[in-house]
């Protein structure tokens, strides 16, 4: 069973309190909204999603490209091995 924690509002753990109103959406590959979004209700959101627009999609990302800012950014790759596990006595 699960506990809450103490340090909660009882307003926010009451079961008829409503914390998040959904927003189900459904977006195609190339970012087009193809259905809801679906808020403050139950419901299921259905869509055809054209598989053709992936490729496209994919052509699209760019994560190495115009935008990136190598002055905020960067990866640093250490290449030296290293043990999976390490056992200590601390």
């Amino acid at each position: 069973m699960l506990s809450t924690p103490t340090n909660i509002s009882p307003a926010i753990t009451a079961p008829d309190v409503l914390l998040i109103g959904g927003g189900s959406v459904i977006i195609s590959p190339l970012g087009v909204v193809l259905a809801g979004p679906l808020r403050d209700t139950e419901g299921v959101l259905l869509a055809e999603i054209e598989t053709d627009e992936l490729a496209g999609a994919k052509f699209d990302f760019d994560p190495a490209g115009h935008h990136t800012r190598p002055d905020i950014f960067s990866l640093h790759i250490d290449t030296a091995p290293k043990k999976n596990t390490v056992f200590s006595s601390s």
